[in-house]
């Protein structure tokens, strides 16, 4: 088998030329070892500067280092020891820079968490309550000493004597984590982090952590792993899977948690009050590990509510009878309830625990402003127990469930789980004759209209029939300029044909470009200003792929608007969707060192004088371009090409393609063989016939032949 030495990974034409000749599988398979479960998740991670550092003083110790997984060893060996049996004042500057580099800072909280708090306040009968900046001051400031504490958590933990797991694990941890939401019970997952979450770290569950670390040690086949307990098909699915940190976190937590159905059958409990102004520690450490969702498992948070009042938590019985499981929590402020929360989806109320609730609000101050809510609630419950009784809504039901003419207040940050449920599975086209007393499906869309609900007929235009799609979409969009009606028909436009260009105008005029690039198939034709401006703002790869589908537009004036544009790299990464488009088109891209997508995507050009084309690449000195594609010139004279390349000295260009070129002189290796490119002609000497035999036999002899 042929062999080379490789004088530099980072040399372009020697790895061009190792692929060209199949040896670059050889090449790599020499250049990694070993498998470390923390290669196998991040393989760059080995050559990462930090890395690197610790392996080279390793090294410079006298002590052997072996790559990848002995350099990875090398910089675990440095986390552990400056993370374990720190001084406090060690571990402090350690949490701060974690805190710079992972906590949320101040200009990053979003408005949307203010105008939670304003929708909270009107929900408790309050109107509009204008937050003013020393109150924004003080809620930034909870959210950020939340986000603190939650991750110092993480951070005592791990570097602690209890997080018994290896350190490789510990990285692997702590690495996710810092990217994980706080778990979202309703999905049982944990959402991916941005710089704008303003919900804490997720909770410590070093039960599921342990699991997951001697499930991960068994997969990877680490001695210690022999202690595992054996792997459940689901977890060794997940593993082999090479699933993230938080589907294996979220999954062990589910492994490990108590039946959470068992305990949820439990509503025995009892009440227990936290005074204003007691510890917020005592409050928190109740709440924490169990997932509520509730911002009061933040000391931060419950320092706060218990500064504006009482709390209360009605905690039931775990499985070993002690009321330990917070299920209902209710929060005074200024002497009256300001918020009374369950751990249903969005923090809503179980229905078999609203009773439980509503008889302890009305011993509280306030609960009048909550009637409507339990009313609601009450009505929701009714409509579930016919539903499970096998009885069927009547209009009523329906109008109240499809909340068409009014909301359905609950407890929760969001709507009540139960109402999705309720709806799930139902024929919605015979619900909405039942609610309009009417059949026609052209007055079920007006109807819907008028009353504001044009998500309710885009979100179902697939469910009627006999409805002219075309007339439904300009109903949607209607004259306003609220753009409500244009969203929902955006959102659903793959539910809709045959639209006119004047509906995909007014939709990118109201900033909904990207679903109409994505929906294209929806409409008939799309003019060529209208494909330019989609193509401009982002949203035209899927329009490109599409190109021919559209004959109104003029594809060599879109061309030359996109390339004015300087979107020279767009054309050239789909050259190959345009068609018939002109020599001076070609010329331009040429013009713009662009040789080798015209060379590569000739079809996409008509009229082309190849000669001409010829002369125009090497006058710009676009040799490899040529070359390249040198089949696609089958009445080029091939000696004379090289000739006038070699007198032009291409030689780099024409070294990767000798093997296109026959009967070159001796003196053209030469002049390769000089330029450092003898290995070159060693691998295709049959392209120079002429070298005498002991020239050949000297050439093989040096470059490996």
């Amino acid at each position: 088998m042929y062999t080379t030495r490789v004088k530099s990974k980072n040399d372009p034409i020697m790895l061009l030329y190792l692929v060209k000749n199949g040896m670059i599988y050889e090449f790599i398979r020499t250049q990694f070892m070993e498998k470390h479960p923390l290669h196998d998740k991040y393989p760059d991670l080995h050559s990462s500067a930090p890395v690197e550092l610790a392996a080279t003083r390793q090294h410079d110790a006298g002590e052997a280092v072996h790559q990848p997984a002995g350099k990875i060893e090398a910089w675990m060996s440095v986390l552990e020891r400056t993370h374990s049996d720190r001084p406090p004042e060690v571990m402090d500057r350690i949490k701060d820079y974690y805190h710079r580099q992972y906590v949320i800072t101040a200009d990053k909280v979003p408005e949307s968490y203010f105008e939670l708090q304003q929708r909270i306040a009107r929900e408790q009968g309050r109107g509009h309550v204008e937050i003013p900046d020393r109150v924004r001051e003080e809620m930034i400031s909870t959210v950020i000493h939340d986000q603190e504490k939650s991750l110092d958590a993480w951070v005592d933990y791990l570097s602690s004597a209890d997080a018994a797991y290896p350190t490789w694990f510990k990285y692997y941890t702590f690495r996710n984590v810092v990217k994980c939401a706080p778990y979202d019970k309703e999905a049982g997952a944990f959402k991916r982090r941005s710089a704008s979450t303003t919900g804490p770290f997720p909770d410590i569950d070093r039960e599921a952590l342990s699991y997951m670390a001697d499930a991960m040690q068994r997969h990877y086949g680490i001695a210690d792993a022999e202690r595992a307990a054996p792997l459940g098909e689901t977890t060794k699915e997940l593993l082999d899977r090479d699933t993230g940190f938080a589907k294996l976190y979220a999954h062990a937590m589910e492994m490990v948690t108590p039946a959470t159905a068992e305990e949820l059958k439990v509503t025995d409990g009892e009440w227990v009050k936290y005074d204003q102004g007691s510890d917020s520690r005592v409050l928190a450490d109740t709440l924490q590990g169990h997932g509520t969702g509730w911002c009061t498992a933040g000391e931060g948070a419950a320092q706060a509510q218990l500064k504006a009042g009482d709390f209360y938590v009605y905690y039931t019985e775990d499985r070993g009878g002690d009321c330990t499981v917070p299920r209902i929590a209710i929060r005074m402020e200024q002497g009256s309830i300001a918020e009374v929360r369950g751990i249903e989806g969005n923090q809503n109320l179980e229905s078999a625990l609203t009773e439980v609730a509503r008889q302890k609000m009305h011993e509280l101050p306030g609960a009048e402003q909550f009637e409507k809510r339990s009313s609601d609630m009450q009505a929701l419950t009714a409509i579930e127990k016919k539903v499970a009784n096998g009885e069927n809504p009547d209009a009523t039901d329906l109008r109240f469930l499809y909340e068409f003419y009014d909301d359905i207040e609950g407890f929760g940050y969001e709507a009540d789980p139960r109402i999705e449920e309720l709806l799930t599975g139902r024929d919605w086209l015979a619900d909405m004759e039942a609610i309009f007393d009417t059949t026609d499906n052209d007055e079920i869309v007006d109807r819907l209209v008028q009353i504001g609900r044009e998500d309710a007929v885009a979100d179902n235009f697939d469910k009627f029939s006999k409805v002219d799609p075309q007339l439904s979409a300009h109903r949607l969009i209607g004259d306003s300029e609220s753009g409500y009606g244009a969203s929902a028909l955006a959102d659903n436009l793959d539910k809709f044909s045959e639209l006119g260009s004047t509906i995909a105008e007014v939709l990118i005029q109201r900033g909904h470009e990207q679903a109409v690039a994505e929906n294209l198939g929806t409409f008939s034709n799309i003019e060529t200003e209208l494909a330019y401006r989609l193509i401009k703002v982002g949203s035209g790869q899927t329009l490109l792929d599409k190109l021919d589908s559209f004959p109104g537009i003029d594809q060599e004036v879109l061309f030359d608007r996109l390339i004015e544009a300087d979107r020279v790299a767009m054309v050239t990464h789909n050259l190959d969707k345009f068609s018939n488009l002109s020599p001076a088109a070609a010329d331009r891209l040429i013009g713009r060192g662009r040789g080798w997508a015209v060379t590569r995507d000739l079809d996409s050009f008509t009229d082309i004088d190849r000669a001409a084309l010829v002369d125009r690449l090497i006058e710009t000195k676009q040799y490899g371009a040529l070359l390249d594609e040198l089949d696609s010139f089958p009445g080029i004279d091939r000696v004379a090409l090289a000739n006038r390349l070699v007198e032009l000295k291409a030689y780099q260009s024409m070294a990767m393609n000798l093997d296109k070129f026959s009967n070159l002189s001796p003196a053209a290796a030469d002049g390769f063989i000089g330029r450092g490119l003898g290995w070159a002609v060693a691998g295709s000497l049959d392209s120079f016939p002429n070298l005498s035999p002991e020239k050949r036999k000297a050439i093989s002899d040096r470059y490996g032949h």
